[in-house]
C-alpha cells in the first residue's frame, strides 16, 4: 500500500508540475491566444519581379516586393521559396531592416518578427535572381514549444523530488547524481543542436566516432557529411523550432537514401587513441543494425557515450569516502555534462581518471592493498591517457603506497616497476612524435612549427621556464578554477553567457563550502601525499603547456596558445585535495543534510537547458 500511495503522490505532483509548465507555454503564447490563425497578405508594390504561375520570381540582385497585412500585429512570417542555394534576404517594418538567410535544403522562411508593424506594410528584398517565392502568410497560430514546457516539467517536478526524498539521496549520493546527471544530460542531448560546432573539435570527433579503428573506408552518410562539413543548424540560417523540424527532416531522408555512402579516411596510424570513441561507435551501429535516421543515429550516438560517463562517476561517487561530495559537484559542472553530451573524448578522459583517483584514496585507506581495486585504478588512468598521454604520470601515484599495504616487498617492487614502465611507454606517444618531427604545426595557420619551437626550448630552457611562469601567474586561475571550467559550453556559450556567471560563483561556493566543511584524515591524505599531488599537478600543467607550446603556438612567442581549462577539470580533484583541511584522527564521512548540494547542481544544468531552448536552440 505505501508504494502505491507514492506512486500516487508522485503522478499527482506530476500532474501539478505539466499543469503550471502549461500554463507558463501558454503564458509565451499570449498575444496569439485569441487570433489563432494563419493569413495570406496583400502584394501592393513591387520591383524586378514578375509572375510565374503561383511563384513570384526576381529578375535581379536588387528586387523587392511591399505587403500589406490585415492585423497589425505579427507573431511570425512565413513564406514558400525556391532556389538551388542558401540566400540572403531582409525584412523591412517600422523603419528596421533586418537581414536573414535561408537554406536550399527546406523551401520556407518562418521567421519570427512578434511586435506589432507600423503601417501594417512588409518589405521583402532579394539579393539574387531567380529567387521563387509563394504563399506569403503572416503567422499567429498558437505554437507549443515542447522541449522547452518539457525544461519547466522536469525543473518543477525535479526540485520537489529532490527536496522531498533528500534524506534517501544524501545517504546514497551517487543515487542522486544518477537523478540529476541523467535529466540533465539527457535533455541537453534534446535541446542541443543536431549538428556539430556545438563543442570543439566536434566535427573531427564526428568522423573519428564513426570510423573508429577503420582504416580506409567507413559508411558515411550525405546527412553526416553535410553537418560535419561545417552546415550548422543555428539561429543563423534556421530561427524558428519550424524551420529546424523541416531540415531534420530533410536530413532525416537524406540519411536514408545515403546512409551506404562510403568515405575515405586512409588512416594507417595508431589506434590507440580511438579506442575512446567505443561508446559512439556502439551508438552508431545500433543505429545502422536498426535503420534509425539522422537523429536518431546522432541522438543514440550521443546518448552511449553519456551513460558512459555517466556509469564511470557513478562507481566514482560511489567508492569514495572522503571526496564524496566533491566528486559529486565536479561530476555535475555543467561543462563535464555539456561535453558528455556533445562529441568529445574529454569528458570519458574526466571520468575515468576522477574513478582512478577515488580508487587511488580507497588504496590509501586500507591496510593491504585490493588487487582489484589496484587493478582498477591502473585501467582507468590507462584509458584516460591513451588519447591524452599527459595524464599518464598520474600512473606513478602506486610508487607513493607503502609496500607494508602489499603481500610481499617483492610483490609492491614488482607491481611498482611494471607501473613505471608502463608510464615510460604512455608518456613516449606523447614525447617522440615531437622529437622524431612527426608533429605538425597549429592546422589552422600561422607560424607555428613543433620541431623549430621544441629546439628553442632545448636551447633556452632558462627562458622557458620564465614563459611558464608567467603563464601560471597571469592565466593560471583563469584556466585551473574559472568560469569555464565549471560552466563551458563552447559555441553554445553566446547563448547562456547571461546566466554563467551566476552558475560559476554559486557552484564555486558550493565546491569550497564542502571541501574545507568536511574534514579528511591524515593518515590518508597526508602531508606527503598532498605534496605528491603537488608534483604531479604541476608536473601535468608542464606537459599541457608545453604541449600547446610546441603545437599551436607560432615560433619564439613569449606567450601560450591553445590551453584551455577543460584539459584541468581532470586534475581538479588533485588539486582541491591539496587545499583539503586533515586531521590526526580517523572521522567518518557524514553526510550532509544541506539541501543546496542538491539543488545547486540541478538548478544550473536546468536553467542552461532552459536558455539554450528559450534562445531558439532546442526543438
Amino acid at each position: 500500500m505505501k508504494i502505491r500511495n507514492k506512486i500516487i503522490f508522485i503522478f499527482v505532483i506530476a500532474l501539478i508540475a505539466f499543469f503550471i509548465s502549461f500554463c507558463v507555454e501558454l503564458f509565451f503564447n499570449r498575444k496569439v491566444i485569441t487570433k489563432n490563425n494563419l493569413e495570406s497578405v496583400e502584394i501592393i508594390d513591387f520591383k524586378d519581379i514578375q509572375k510565374d504561375g503561383k511563384w513570384y520570381k526576381t529578375i535581379s540582385n536588387d528586387a523587392y516586393m511591399v505587403v500589406k497585412i490585415k492585423d497589425e500585429y505579427v507573431n511570425k512570417f512565413n513564406f514558400d521559396y525556391q532556389f538551388s542555394e542558401d540566400f540572403l534576404w531582409e525584412i523591412e517594418y517600422n523603419d528596421e531592416r533586418i537581414s536573414h538567410q535561408s537554406s536550399n535544403l527546406i523551401n520556407q522562411a518562418i521567421r519570427s518578427i512578434n511586435t506589432n508593424v507600423q503601417n501594417k506594410t512588409i518589405k521583402l528584398y532579394f539579393h539574387q535572381s531567380d529567387i521563387k517565392v509563394k504563399n506569403i502568410m503572416i503567422n499567429n497560430k498558437i505554437y507549443i514549444n515542447w522541449s522547452r514546457q518539457l525544461v519547466l516539467f522536469l525543473l518543477i517536478l525535479g526540485s520537489f523530488l529532490l527536496i522531498y526524498y533528500r534524506k534517501y539521496f544524501f545517504n546514497y549520493l551517487e543515487k542522486a547524481f544518477l537523478f540529476i546527471g541523467l535529466i540533465g544530460g539527457i535533455l541537453m542531448i534534446i535541446v542541443s543542436p543536431k549538428n556539430v560546432y556545438t563543442s570543439w573539435d566536434d566535427q573531427i570527433h564526428l568522423e573519428n566516432a564513426v570510423a573508429f579503428l577503420n582504416s580506409e573506408y567507413v559508411p558515411f552518410s550525405f546527412a553526416l557529411r553535410l553537418v560535419e562539413q561545417h552546415y550548422k543548424i543555428d539561429g543563423s540560417t534556421f530561427q524558428t523550432q519550424e524551420e529546424k523540424i523541416a531540415v531534420y527532416k530533410k536530413l532525416n531522408k537524406l540519411h536514408n537514401e545515403t546512409r551506404e555512402n562510403l568515405l575515405q579516411i586512409n588512416r594507417y596510424g595508431n589506434k590507440y587513441n580511438k579506442f575512446v570513441y567505443f561508446p559512439y561507435y556502439i551508438g552508431i551501429q545500433i543505429a545502422n543494425i536498426f535503420h534509425f535516421e539522422y537523429i536518431g543515429t546522432f541522438i543514440l550516438a550521443k546518448l552511449m557515450n553519456f551513460l558512459c560517463y555517466i556509469l564511470l562517476m557513478y562507481f566514482a561517487i560511489k567508492i569514495s569516502t572522503y571526496a564524496k561530495k566533491i566528486i559529486f559537484i565536479i561530476s555535475l559542472f555543467v561543462s563535464n555534462i555539456f561535453l558528455a553530451t556533445q562529441f568529445s573524448y574529454d569528458p570519458t578522459i574526466t571520468a575515468s581518471i576522477t574513478l582512478g583517483l577515488a580508487l587511488f584514496l580507497r588504496l590509501l585507506e586500507m591496510e593491504k592493498i585490493n588487487k582489484k581495486y589496484l587493478l582498477l585504478f591502473i585501467g582507468c588512468i590507462i584509458w584516460g591517457s591513451l588519447p591524452k598521454a599527459i595524464y599518464a604520470p598520474l600512473l606513478l601515484l602506486i610508487l607513493f603506497i607503502p609496500n607494508q599495504k602489499f603481500d610481499s616487498k617483492k610483490q609492491a617492487y614488482i607491481i611498482k616497476s611494471l607501473v613505471c614502465i608502463t608510464t615510460i611507454l604512455l608518456m613516449s606517444t606523447f614525447v617522440l612524435p615531437f622529437f622524431m618531427g612527426s608533429v605538425a604545426g597549429d592546422a589552422r595557420g600561422g607560424n607555428t612549427n613543433a620541431s623549430e619551437q621544441l629546439s628553442l626550448i632545448l636551447h633556452n630552457p632558462l627562458n622557458y621556464c620564465k614563459i611558464l611562469l608567467k603563464y601560471l601567474i597571469v592565466s593560471g586561475p583563469n584556466n585551473l578554477i574559472g568560469d569555464v571550467l565549471f560552466t563551458g559550453t563552447a559555441y553554445l556559450r553566446g547563448y547562456t553567457s547571461s546566466v554563467s556567471s551566476l552558475i560559476y560563483i554559486t557552484n564555486l561556493i558550493l565546491l569550497l563550502y564542502f571541501l574545507f566543511h568536511d574534514n579528511y584524515d591524515k593518515k590518508v591524505i597526508s602531508n606527503k601525499i598532498k605534496i605528491v599531488f603537488g608534483i604531479v599537478y604541476l608536473g601535468i600543467f608542464v606537459l599541457i603547456a608545453t604541449a600547446m607550446y610546441l603545437s599551436f603556438t607560432p615560433v619564439g612567442a613569449n606567450g601560450i596558445a591553445g590551453i584551455q581549462p577543460r584539459y584541468f577539470i581532470p586534475m581538479l580533484l588533485v588539486l582541491l585535495l591539496i587545499l583539503a583541511p586533515t586531521k590526526n584522527i580517523k572521522i567518518k564521512q557524514k553526510n550532509s543534510s544541506n539541501i543546496l548540494l542538491l539543488l545547486i547542481p540541478y538548478f544550473s544544468l536546468m536553467i542552461i537547458n532552459f536558455f539554450i531552448v528559450y534562445r531558439g536552440l532546442g526543438i
